[in-house]
């Protein structure tokens, strides 16, 4: 709802030892501080059925307000969440989600 003009695609392949290879992208996503106050960048997230979200990384923002994370996962079906953070190093997500994709990888 705060991202209207925004887009996001997450590809999600087979990996090297039967890992979710995934490469999420970003394109008009706002500035983390436009959506959040505390916020500096974006935190993905996967949230496997029943288990807590797992920070897979950083994805920052070009000058054209693109961005991309390459990442992989241990997990094949997942709920991925992008949410808004103040560090990298967060354990939970501390804002709503402006992106969120099931994933099932089937091969």
């Amino acid at each position: 709802a705060g991202v209207p003009a925004s887009e996001g695609t997450v590809d999600a392949v087979a990996g090297a030892n039967g890992n979710t290879d995934l490469t999420v992208r970003v394109k008009h996503l706002a500035l983390a501080n436009r959506l959040a106050s505390d916020a500096q960048l974006y935190v993905v997230w996967v949230q496997p059925l029943n288990v807590a979200p797992q920070n897979v990384g950083v994805m920052t923002l070009d000058d054209s307000l693109v961005g991309e994370l390459k990442t992989s996962t241990p997990h094949r079906n997942f709920t991925l969440l992008v949410t808004p953070e103040p560090n990298g190093q967060m354990n939970k997500p501390s804002h709503d989600p402006v992106f969120t994709a099931t994933v099932q990888r089937a091969d």
